[in-house]
């Protein structure tokens, strides 16, 4: 009616009514008016699509912690290797002994040197956090060093923090003079050695705990 221009507000209303708009459309004015008058805010059935969002994020189910592995699978078989490697390590006599002696000397400075499946000794004290690996006999070549090395920067990794100072320690001195400079060079790793009375190498003094080595 509006487009032709031919506007019947009585046959409006009586099409509203016949349609069941005119009942809807006072129950809606009635509601806007009471919402004015009383200041209740609009609602809506239907939720917001963050709403939405926010339950069904509530409603997903969650892992619980304790069926979280702690360690994957490769880093639990990295450690079962490292430790096999040193439980063949102390089968060896004069590797227990150069270790055992290294945990005496340290003892007689007042430390507390503690030792792990996988660390031969370890001691913690004002100066830092320090790790010990003890090569047995017949192991004080440049190859047998650095395959040490390696070795002692991966059980280093499986620390919750890492050490301050890492030492190799051998049953004798190296069989290259120059192995024990390049070791440290490349791994950052120092080396002391066990001599018939006392101990050896750089910076032994620092390593156990005392001015005199």
């Amino acid at each position: 009616m509006l487009k032709d221009g031919d506007l019947d507000l009585n046959r409006l209303q009586t099409d509203l009514a016949r349609a069941g708009w005119a009942q809807a459309l006072h129950g809606a004015r009635e509601a806007l008016q009471r919402r004015v008058a009383t200041g209740e805010p609009e609602t809506d059935d239907a939720p917001s699509t963050a709403e939405q969002q926010c339950e069904q994020k509530e409603t997903e189910p969650v892992t619980p912690a304790e069926d979280l592995s702690a360690t994957p699978a490769p880093a639990q078989g990295f450690l079962h290797s490292l430790e096999s490697a040193a439980t063949a390590d102390r089968t060896c006599r004069k590797h227990e002994a150069v270790r055992h002696a290294l945990k005496a000397a340290l003892l007689w400075e007042e430390l507390q040197p503690t030792d792990s499946p996988v660390v031969d000794v370890s001691r913690i004290a004002d100066d830092g956090h320090f790790l010990y690996e003890v090569l047995g006999a017949g192991r004080s070549t440049y190859a047998d060093l650095r395959a040490a090395a390696t070795r002692f920067l991966e059980i280093n990794h499986t620390l919750p923090a890492p050490a301050d100072r890492l030492y190799l320690v051998l049953s004798e001195p190296p069989a290259e003079d120059w192995s024990a400079d390049t070791v440290f060079g490349v791994f950052g790793v120092q080396v002391l050695w066990r001599t018939p009375d006392s101990w050896g190498g750089h910076d032994a003094e620092t390593a156990l705990g005392s001015e005199e080595a």
